[in-house]
């Protein structure tokens, strides 16, 4: 994993006391450092630490996909006047950014 579970709940606003959430965050971690290995050729896999902004991309990646637990299959939804998009891609900014090590040499 590329952050800590403590870094993820601070980013989600999660008291550090509270582990009732534990178990799904540290799996959602995972799946965003695999999520990134991926994409970047595991070029992170085996490094002894990794570029702040990869942590970082780590922390937004979990917090997007914990944020939106319960919506997974749903592409928009209206309640009263409010209307919500759900875009369930890896967001553009987030790529950019993963895009500057895709061809890097760690």
């Amino acid at each position: 994993m590329y952050a800590e579970l403590s870094e993820l709940k601070e980013s989600l606003k999660i008291d550090q006391d509270d582990v009732s959430e534990d178990i799904v965050l540290n799996m959602l971690l995972e799946a965003s450092a695999d999520d990134i290995d991926l994409y970047t050729t595991d070029k992170f896999k085996n490094a002894d630490s990794v570029p702040t902004n990869i942590k970082l991309c780590c922390i937004k990646l979990a917090a997007i996909q914990y944020r939106s637990i319960g919506a997974e299959n749903l592409k928009s939804e209206t309640i009263g006047p409010l209307s919500s998009t759900y875009n369930h891609e890896m967001p553009i900014y987030i790529q950019n950014i993963l895009n500057r090590y895709r061809g890097a040499i760690v």
